[in-house]
This record gives C-alpha cells, sequence and structure tokens, in this order.
C-alpha cells in the first residue's frame, strides 16, 4: 500500500518538493484516522468514514490481531485495578479496547482492505498517468 500511496504522489507531483508535501499532507490525516493516534470514538461521527480510507489502520489491525489473538497477560499485585483485576487480561481485550477489530477478531478484513486501497492507488496514479501523458501530448501539437 505504502508502494501505491508513493506512486500516486510521485505521479502527481512535478517535484520532489511537491512530493514531500503532498505526502506529508496525505500521511498525517491518515494517521489520524487509523484510529490509534486518535480514538475512533472521538473523531466527530460526520468524520469517522475516512478511518476507512487510512491504509494504516488496516495494516496496523491485522499486525495487533495477528499478534495478540489468543494471548494472556500476567500483572503484579502493584498494577492490578482496585477491584483485584489485571487492566487487560487477554490479547483480545487489548485488541478490543484500541478498536483493532470491527469484525471480530479476524485478519480477512484487514487484508481486503489493504488490497482495495492498494488496487484503488495503482488504478488512481495510472489515471493520473493517462491524464499527463493525453496533456504533453495536446501541448506538443
Amino acid at each position: 500500500c505504502g508502494s501505491a500511496f508513493g506512486l500516486v504522489i510521485s505521479v502527481a507531483s512535478g517535484n520532489v518538493a511537491t512530493a514531500n508535501t503532498l505526502s506529508s499532507a496525505a500521511g498525517i490525516p491518515a494517521m489520524m484516522f487509523s484510529g490509534f493516534v486518535v480514538s475512533v470514538t472521538s473523531i466527530p461521527i460526520w468524520l469517522r468514514w475516512l478511518r476507512f480510507l487510512s491504509m494504516l489502520r488496516y495494516a496496523l489491525s491485522g499486525l495487533l490481531i495477528n499478534e495478540l489473538d489468543g494471548l494472556r497477560f500476567r500483572c503484579d499485585d502493584a498494577e492490578r485495578l482496585p477491584s483485584g483485576r489485571c487492566p487487560i487480561d487477554t490479547g483480545d481485550d487489548l485488541v478490543a479496547q484500541l478498536d483493532a477489530a470491527e469484525h471480530g477478531v479476524a485478519l480477512w478484513p484487514s487484508y481486503l482492505g489493504l488490497g482495495c486501497v492498494y488496487a484503488f492507488g495503482i488504478a488512481a496514479a495510472y489515471a493520473t498517468m493517462r491524464i499527463k501523458a493525453r496533456g504533453a501530448r495536446h501541448a506538443r501539437k
């Protein structure tokens, strides 16, 4: 996905300085809407749909699910809550706390999301190249 993102930025920009600016301008919202920098519940409801466009959301969700599924954690007495429980007992609790598994603890939504974002990026880069090539051809005439 990062390569598709980089390809779109490089095709759309005219020089390196513009590409750096565009990548920062697009990368920061991708981080913000991934759900790990800012909680999904704290994002205004009319902007929450933007999280589905963030490639980082799918990558980090897949990573968390892959690494934490089925784990059990222990904690010392000093780390326990006043009720006597550990703050996080299992990896599934942590995945749920981070809103990483909206569709249950399964990897396929992350793979599907990454694939769709990648395909969209490649298609956008191709379309941008075609438009620029057509404009260059007409400018030469």
